[in-house]
Parts: C-alpha cells; structure tokens; sequence
C-alpha cells in the first residue's frame, strides 16, 4: 500500500459514525490541536472544514513531516497545517520549515495575515495572487501568477474556487520539482479526476466519508503520457467490451 495511504487508512472508517467516534478521540488526546481550533473558531471569518478534515490533514503533516508546504485556499485549514509543522519541528526536530499559503481574494488574505497567531510567523508566508490558466497535456485549470519558489514536498488543495475547473498548481509544482510531491484535496472532486487523468489510478485515492482526496508521492516521471505503455495500460483497463457486432460490417 502507498505510503501516504498506509497512514491515512486507520483513520477513514467507511461508517460515519466511526469516522465521528475515531475523530473526537484524537482531539482528547491532542491538546495543541484542540486548542488551534478553538482559535479558529473564535478568530477567523473562514467557514472552515469539517473537524475530520482538520484530523486528517494534521495527522497527516504530523506523519509526512514535510518541510516545504504549500495551500492553496488560505483559511482555517493554515493554522492546522502550521500547528502540525510546529509540531514536527518541537516534538520530532523537523528544522528548515516553511508553509506558503496562497489566496486569490486580497480581503480575505489580509482578514487572514491580521489574525495568524505570533507563535507561526516566523516560518508561514499568507500570500495573495491572481489567477490565471495553466495547462498540462489535455488538462487545463487555475494557478496562482506568483508562488514562492520552494522544494514542496505537500500540497493542500483547498481552492481558488472550482467554478468548473481543477486545481493545476500542484500539477505545477510536481512539473519542477526534483523529489517526490504528495496531496491532499478538500472535497475537490473536479480536481481529483484531472490528478486520476494525469498520474493514473494507482496514484490517487478518494475517501468517501472524509469527502477527501489523497495523491501519493508523484515525481515528473508518473505523468501517464509521458510513458507510452503506462498510458495505453490506463486506456485498455477501461475499453467498454464491444456487444454490438462488426462496425465495418460482415
């Protein structure tokens, strides 16, 4: 099993009630998250994610132990990817970390620059940008204009909004990366099918009950048109048998 999915399948029950039950569980014993959240909760003007997102996501970060983080969609969701990082760097030694997080709306990223806790500025950078299309092979989405220029090994896609398109910036970032690139996205089904199309079935997940989807590490490499027998494999896998006799006749 994939590595990031080895982790992240003891906390994805198929039955909500157990998902509930695992989730409240956690949080008893983890009093730094639970007071992130509160914070949250009282701070920020975000909608925010369900409280099993924010398990799944800082366990994740807690068990990846990425030193480069990359969100798209600033919100609540900032605060517990950067309490798993301080985390990782006071409890594990994780040093050298960095969380960029981006947003389209200028509001809002200002509303979420004027709330962020004091304890996470040193290593977190809430950016704006706009948006504009970016393409890779027959998939089209939005990036953000500017990012930082930063080794990521994680991507949480939690926007822009999807009006229709997927996520293409953490295409982006697996395109110029050099080492292995995972994701979460929150919800995001648009952009879970473009990462199927693109790196093949074997590579993406979705949990159904946590409505997320996971992208094990992928490199440049695990592109599915760059390799001509992987992209045939994934069009002979899903060939409808013909029923219906010769096309061209008898």
């Amino acid at each position: 099993m994939r590595n990031i999915n080895r982790f992240f399948i003891k906390f994805s029950p198929f039955f909500e009630k157990q998902r509930d039950r695992c989730v409240r569980d956690y949080l008893g014993k983890n009093e730094s998250l639970r007071e992130i959240i509160d914070r949250c909760d009282k701070t920020s003007k975000s909608c925010g994610v369900s409280l099993s997102d924010y398990v799944a996501l800082y366990e994740i970060v807690r068990h990846r132990k990425p030193r480069f983080v990359l969100e798209c969609g600033t919100g609540k969701s900032t605060m517990i990817i950067a309490q798993a990082m301080l985390d990782n760097r006071e409890k594990d030694g994780i040093d050298d970390i960095k969380l960029v997080s981006m947003d389209h709306n200028k509001e809002w990223q200002e509303h979420a620059v004027s709330i962020f806790p004091e304890k996470f500025k040193s290593f977190v950078e809430i950016l704006y940008s706009p948006l504009k299309i970016y393409g890779c092979s027959l998939i089209r989405g939005t990036i953000y204009e500017e990012v930082p220029n930063h080794p990521y090994e994680f991507v949480f896609v939690d926007g822009p909004s999807q009006e229709g398109m997927c996520n293409m910036q953490f295409v982006k970032v697996v395109e110029n990366s050099d080492i292995p690139v995972s994701a979460v996205t929150d919800n995001r089904k648009n952009s879970v099918l473009a990462y199927t199309l693109l790196f093949g079935p074997d590579k993406v997940s979705y949990y159904v009950p946590w409505s997320l989807g996971i992208v094990d590490e992928v490199t440049s490499n695990d592109f599915v048109f760059k390799d001509p027998l992987k992209m045939k494999t994934t069009i002979f896998d899903h060939v409808v048998p013909f029923r219906f006799g010769n096309p061209i006749g008898k």
